[in-house]
């Protein structure tokens, strides 16, 4: 790890999260080198650290940096985490944003997302035009 490899990193830390290859499971190392390879440059590092902050694994939760970690990852083109971006708008109440991002994911195949847009247009979020898009 001594090359700062981003992978390198994302891919041990994903190893401690899950106890993998003999590791016990830690989420405080694993955490830590998810931000690691985050600031490497990993685009599925963000989302590993946001749902960390997220879910309180190795960390404690802040849904405030959670939502932070999730917008660095969709803006670097990870669906997942622009669909748990919706997620955290729609818990906030900001339901027209998390429709947004649901719909931005729907469209590269992310189900959930699609599911949620479905939702929104039975509940009379999105329109009609909106949902078949």
């Amino acid at each position: 790890l001594e090359l700062n490899d981003a992978g390198a990193f994302y891919t041990l830390g994903c190893k401690y999260r899950d106890g993998m290859i003999g590791l016990l499971q830690d989420y405080k190392k694993a955490f830590e080198l998810s931000v690691r390879a985050a600031e490497l440059g990993s685009i599925d590092a963000h989302f590993h650290v946001a749902s960390a902050y997220y879910h309180g694994q190795g960390v404690e939760t802040d849904i405030k940096k959670a939502k932070h970690y999730y917008e660095l990852g969709a803006m670097r083109g990870d669906e997942s985490a622009r669909h748990n971006l919706g997620t955290v708008e729609h818990s906030e109440g900001n339901t027209n944003r998390a429709m947004r991002h649901w719909m931005i994911s729907a469209r590269v195949g992310m189900d959930d997302s699609l599911k949620m847009i479905r939702q929104g247009f039975l509940n009379g979020y999105v329109k009609k035009d909106e949902y078949e898009k």
